[in-house]
């Protein structure tokens, strides 16, 4: 029983990671332009985004900010969950590196589709949740 929760909890992480980075339909709404797909100095263009307003109030602009910085956290701390109890990958760099790896795929996919911005400061923030989900998952597993 405990290998099907887990075969579905897998399997339902990765069905929200491609529905919130490639099938939201805010992003197959409006496909983005190709001059404005790419975003490779990571804090730089975010800190631009925070400090220069395009159209809206600052409060604004900083919610999105905050939210883009924890939901990009948050999104890949599960994935080293799945690394470490599904895949049995014990390996801090080996979990990393793979979510690292991930991480870089979904930029590329998201840039060559237009469905999204490739961020590299996106990568950084996953690559950090799947860093930060190894050590909850590793101090989870030694609490049992």
């Amino acid at each position: 029983m405990k290998r099907i929760q887990r075969i579905i909890f897998t399997a339902g992480y990765f069905l929200l990671l491609l529905f919130l980075v490639l099938l939201n339909p805010l992003r197959i709404r409006e496909i983005i332009p190709l001059k404005d797909r790419l975003r490779i100095h990571p804090f730089t263009d975010s800190l631009n985004d925070l400090t220069h307003l395009h159209g809206s109030h600052w409060p604004v602009h900083a919610f999105y900010f905050l939210t883009n910085l924890f939901v990009n956290i948050i999104l890949f701390i599960p994935f080293s969950f799945i690394a470490i109890i599904m895949f049995r990958m014990h390996r801090f760099v080996s979990v990393v590196l793979l979510a690292c790896l991930l991480s870089v795929m979904i930029e590329v996919i998201q840039y060559c589709t237009g469905l999204g911005v490739a961020d590299a400061y996106e990568v950084i923030l996953n690559t950090a949740g799947a860093a930060i989900g190894f050590y909850l998952c590793k101090r989870y597993l030694n609490r049992q």
